[in-house]
């Protein structure tokens, strides 16, 4: 995640070669041209090996907030209720703090803007799962004011379809969500945005569909900057 108040990247777990997960965060200096002005540098460990997590980065409390994910490296995963935060500076990562999102949740995405925290969509277990259970996608939207002593979650409008692995952004006091998907194995170009407000997500409505150049696509990294979305890559 990019945190533009003070010009740095930082990135948090993920997959590894041979299947396993890591729990290394680094970080980076941005140049005003669009790169590294640095390379790479190893920050404080995420508190766990974690992949499927989604973060995101209040520029004005200089905080990472990290939702969700799993700490299983099988398929299929098991999605955790991992809710994690720590400050951010030209230093790196700072001491993270742990907390409890309100459910098992994997593959969701978060975004920060104007002090609040919207998590959509994501993949969680159907209700009475036993072991070995597949996640499915979920409608669910969740948001919470973001502070340095935790977050107090509260659901709000449902996504119009059942969603997990799409790509949100906030600009302007609307989140926008790309892509995803809708049902196992069925892949998305639908694009869908709301007002994001204090009170939650208002009515979410459709615009024009991601080109992807396939019937759908899931796990691109969307970002936007100066009312321009940018997406990249993904699955097809």
């Amino acid at each position: 995640m990019r945190d533009s108040s003070i010009g740095y990247i930082y990135c948090v777990g993920g997959g590894v070669s041979g299947g396993d997960l890591t729990d290394d965060v680094y970080y980076a200096h941005l140049s005003a041209s669009g790169g590294l002005a640095s390379g790479w540098t190893s920050t404080t460990v995420y508190p766990f090996a974690t992949t499927l997590q989604s973060c995101a980065i209040d520029s004005n409390l200089n905080y990472i907030y990290c939702i969700g994910g799993t700490a299983d490296a099988s398929f299929p995963e098991t999605p955790d209720n991992a809710e994690e935060f720590a400050p951010v500076s030209s230093s790196g990562v700072g001491t993270w703090t742990g907390g409890d999102f309100v459910t098992l949740i994997s593959g969701q995405s978060c975004s920060v803007s104007s002090g609040y925290i919207y998590c959509v969509g994501g993949f969680e277990l159907p209700e009475g799962a036993g072991e070995f259970t597949q996640p499915v996608p979920s409608q669910a939207v969740y948001y919470a004011a973001t502070s340095t002593s935790g977050l107090e979650w509260a659901a709000t409008t449902n996504y119009p379809t059942d969603i997990g692995s799409s790509s949100c952004g906030v600009s302007g006091g609307y989140v926008y969500c790309v892509g995803g998907e809708t049902s196992l194995g069925t892949f998305t170009n639908n694009v869908y945005y709301a007002a994001a407000t204090s009170s939650g997500v208002g009515t979410w409505d459709s615009t024009s569909s991601y080109n992807s150049g396939q019937e759908g696509v899931e796990l691109l990294s969307c970002g936007i900057s100066a009312g321009t979305m940018v997406c990249v890559g993904g699955l097809a």
